[in-house]
């Protein structure tokens, strides 16, 4: 009996811990999100990183993955800064690195192919969407001693699917259908415009919780899940299982986020489908439970109704609208996406365009100012020119009328003539008095004046004809006529004929 009763319990231990162990397919249903956002970031294929995952962690339910978060064996190496977790691998005692969560196991792994050199070729030589080469890559450059390494990721690979995920990286980074809502990375404080929706109303002991389809709910405000539940003290699994989320989903900056639990209708009877809309929109959009609004328009779960068709939210509906698969929601968004940038880039260009032209009639008026200034400051520069011109022939003008003035002055003077020292005595007119007469003797009579001879003369400064014209007792035409003078201008040193003897 005792024997039947320890098998029992050991039996019943072996099914709670099968139970609890992960399977493929929800290590993959939990974890390609976020293999999918790395994609992204870093290009290296989803689906290599999910094979690699389940290989290395067996789908999560190794020891070095449930203890230490490690999903990809990554070991410490001499640059790690972080916990270590040691157990025997290649040699015994061996140090492998610890996370925080599994997220930051798969950003380490992404990390630790891009930084280090031997893993470049990859990179550079195999397309995002080649896992096959990519497996072997791996090989290549040495990530495992496993020589059939390369086959164990291509079998896991096509066995579960793992390639659409690929697909799905290459057309944009989304989450499952509960995790529709893009990051957009707009998390710093700031203001946030709260628009209640229809027939919402504030509560009395939140200022920012109000009340829609008879449940408490607030916009996300660029919080995120724990943030949210740590704010308004809920449970982080309730607040996930409530807004039909699962880990690792991040909110959009004003999205709303139910306190409480979805209602089985919605706020509206129907719903009219947009582009780009999923369940999971339609869901959190009116605040009821996906499995009922699926159950009410008899859609299977997973599947996504296309633009234009009517959803119902409160009855049922007669027949399922026309849908589609999530993947095709996605080629949508990124239609919708990309014509948005077509828009949004026209309307740039055309501003530019704008711009360019108001530029250009800026720049043909300044360069007008500018022709005109130049104009201005030549015509200046030419009247300065001209005034120069006139002062200078001024100054001629006055110079000749000066000198024309000083001959003709010169020519009206009468001649200086010589004065003797003492009068001149007349002996043919000489009466002696009647004196006593003295006898006579024989006086010598001498001029008083110095009798001038000189036939040439050399000009000294000072001299002009006029002074000349005196000193030599000759008319000022007749030196000019003598000596061939064009004008009045006299040089020192000049020699000049002052006699006509």
């Amino acid at each position: 009996m005792r024997i039947f009763l320890v098998m029992f319990i050991f039996l019943g231990l072996n099914n709670v811990l099968a139970q609890d162990k992960m399977s493929n397919e929800e290590y993959v249903a939990r974890f390609y999100p976020i293999a999918v956002r790395k994609m992204q970031e870093y290009r290296i294929p989803a689906s290599i990183t999910l094979a690699q995952g389940i290989l290395e962690s067996g789908s999560g339910n190794s020891n070095l993955a449930l203890k230490a978060n490690n999903h990809f064996g990554i070991k410490c190496h001499s640059e790690w800064q972080g916990e270590g977790y040691y157990m025997d691998d290649d040699e015994a005692n061996e140090c492998f690195r610890v996370y925080n969560n599994p997220e930051q196991s798969f950003a380490d792994h992404s990390e630790f192919l891009t930084t280090r050199a031997r893993y470049k070729f990859l990179f550079e030589d195999y397309p995002v969407d080649d896992y096959k080469s990519w497996a072997k890559g791996l090989k290549t450059a040495g990530y495992a001693t496993n020589p059939d390494y390369p086959n164990l990721l291509i079998s896991i690979i096509e066995r579960l699917n793992l390639a659409q995920y690929d697909k799905m990286g290459l057309v944009e980074i989304k989450a499952s259908p509960e995790m529709i809502a893009e990051n957009t990375g707009e998390l710093e404080s700031k203001e946030w415009d709260v628009i209640l929706p229809k027939n919402a109303y504030y509560t009395d002991d939140r200022s920012d919780v109000f009340i829609f389809n008879k449940i408490r709910t607030v916009k996300s405000k660029g919080r995120q899940a724990l943030a949210i539940a740590t704010e308004y003290d809920i449970d982080l699994d309730l607040l996930m299982k409530y807004n039909d989320i699962k880990e690792g989903y991040l909110f959009t900056p004003n999205q709303f986020v139910y306190l409480q639990p979805k209602r089985k209708k919605g706020s509206e009877k129907t719903h009219v489908v947009k582009a780009g809309e999923t369940m999971w929109d339609i869901s959190q959009l009116y605040g009821i439970q996906m499995d009922k609004l699926y159950k009410k328009n008899n859609m299977v779960f997973d599947k996504q109704p296309k633009p234009g068709e009517i959803v119902y939210l409160q009855s049922s509906r007669d027949g399922a609208p026309s849908f589609y698969s999530y993947m095709d929601v996605l080629l949508e968004r990124k239609k919708l996406k990309e014509e948005q940038e077509a828009k949004e880039k026209a309307a740039i260009d055309a501003q530019k365009v704008i711009e360019l032209e108001e530029l250009k009639k800026k720049q043909a008026v300044l360069e007008a100012q500018i022709a005109a200034q130049k104009k201005q400051e030549e015509a200046l520069k030419k009247e300065i020119e001209e005034m120069k011109k006139q002062e200078a022939l001024k100054k001629v003008e006055e110079d000749a009328a000066k000198k024309e003035k000083q001959v003709f002055d010169a020519e009206q003077a009468p001649p200086l003539k010589l004065t003797p020292l003492t009068p001149v005595v007349d002996y043919d007119k000489f009466v002696e008095p009647e004196t006593e007469k003295a006898p006579v003797e024989q006086v010598e009579i001498k001029e008083n004046y110095e009798k001038v001879s000189a036939k040439t003369y050399v000009v000294k400064p000072g001299d002009t004809l006029y002074s000349l014209s005196n000193k030599f007792y000759i008319t000022v035409e007749d030196l000019m006529q003598l000596n061939n003078l064009k004008d009045y201008n006299l040089k020192v040193g000049q020699l000049l004929v002052v006699s006509p003897e």
